[in-house]
């Protein structure tokens, strides 16, 4: 393998890992590999890559006891309303705004800062040391079904000039990507910041039965009422845990979705 395609290989597998929260350089360091590459080769295709962002995994929606006894420890999960819209991540770079990604990889920064109901385009508490932050949540439409939801959403990203907002469209933020907060503190912080966030249910006993509690709840409109949703998210409730999913050879991951069956 050439110097130049090495480098190109090292760029990308850095970029996922900053993606999935799991830097192993700072951000100067990246930028250096960057630099390195356009004097070397300034049209190289890996730049290209860059561009398309991110693409934002989906959940998996095993049935719930398939999912948990992978788990011997039993640990404790959060519940949270899956809001049916469309799937954001935030990036800020030093406190301000600079890109928000699709599900797809495409960027609409510009859709998402004319939004009426307005999402912080600063920050203007610290929320870790890093200069950079990712904050994963849903654009929804409010006080609408689920199907009228993601429409009004996905139309409102597909559109030529994002300064035709339709009324109604807001962002709920859920998870902070790149941090070691567990996710009771995460939602501190995005409170702290401006962020509108849907909360959760911490349940840390007869896990199983409790969950199952929460989604019969909403199949009968009586959880999460507030937003348009197709079902419910269930999480491992601590990070470290997540993390340890994550270097583990699970069959699902630590975050599933439970929709139409239980």
């Amino acid at each position: 393998m050439s110097t130049i395609s090495k480098l190109a290989e090292e760029i990308l597998h850095h970029e996922i890992l900053y993606r999935k929260g799991k830097a192993q350089i700072t951000d100067k360091e990246f930028d250096s590999k960057l630099t390195q590459l356009k004097l070397q080769q300034p049209n190289h295709p890996v730049f290209e890559q860059l561009k398309t962002g991110i693409h934002l995994s989906g959940l998996d929606t095993p049935i719930f006891s398939e999912w948990y006894k992978q788990y011997k420890d039993k640990p404790p999960v959060i519940v949270q309303p899956k809001i049916d819209g469309c799937a954001l991540l935030l990036h800020y770079k030093k406190g301000r705004l600079v890109n928000a990604w699709t599900r797809k990889g495409k960027d609409k920064l510009a859709a998402m800062l004319w939004l009426a109901t307005k999402i912080p385009s600063s920050l203007p508490t610290i929320i870790q040391q890093s200069n950079s932050l990712l904050v994963r949540g849903e654009l929804y439409g409010k006080g609408m079904d689920a199907s009228r939801s993601q429409r009004l959403a996905a139309g409102h990203l597909r559109k030529k000039d994002p300064r035709d907002v339709k009324e109604g469209l807001a962002f709920c933020a859920f998870e902070i990507c790149n941090t070691n907060l567990d996710p009771e503190n995460q939602q501190s912080k995005l409170i702290k910041n401006n962020f509108e966030v849907a909360g959760h249910i911490y349940i840390s006993d007869d896990v199983e039965m409790r969950v199952k509690t929460c989604y019969n709840s909403w199949t009968k409109g009586l959880l999460f009422t507030k937003y348009p949703t197709d079902g419910i998210v269930v999480r491992l409730a601590s990070k470290d845990r997540q993390e340890k999913a994550d270097m583990q050879n699970n069959i699902y991951d630590w975050k599933i979705a439970i929709k139409d069956k239980w």
